[in-house]
């Protein structure tokens, strides 16, 4: 159910606009704070989100291994973003251009999602990251 359908949004006149799609990287989806600022926006209709079953992989690692959820607290997080936002995730097959991206290795992953599937936005914070115009 969507914040609109739940009465707390109020109904506005649609305008048919293109979304902004942005792939989020689990560094923004670690911080609770930020992923729920995200989750919220996307929820309104701001922008389309996008992730990779790596990224929420990384994201859930990440969290248990700084100890700020359970394992079994993580695979519900997962679970309900999954339910919430079932289009975000990306299907493509992008594990051909992991060897083609020349940014970290530990980020690849990430850049290959996003050049398979075109968003707009890469939503992202890292040094290994540098002049991204080299890594695609």
């Amino acid at each position: 159910m969507t914040l609109r359908e739940a009465g707390i949004v109020s109904q506005r006149k649609e305008v048919a606009v293109a979304k902004t799609i942005a792939v989020l990287d689990a560094c923004v989806l670690f911080p609770a704070s930020i992923r729920d600022t995200l989750l919220y926006a996307a929820q309104l209709d701001l922008y389309q989100m996008q992730w990779s079953w790596m990224i929420l992989a990384e994201m859930s690692r990440n969290l248990i291994k700084q100890g700020k959820i359970t394992e079994t607290g993580s695979q519900r997080l997962v679970a309900r973003m999954q339910d919430v936002f079932p289009d975000a995730l990306i299907i493509q097959d992008f594990s051909p251009l992991l060897v083609k991206m020349m940014n970290h290795p530990k980020d690849r992953h990430v850049l290959a999602a996003a050049y398979a599937n075109r968003p707009r936005l890469l939503m992202k914070y890292s040094k290994h990251y540098g002049n991204m115009r080299h890594c695609l």
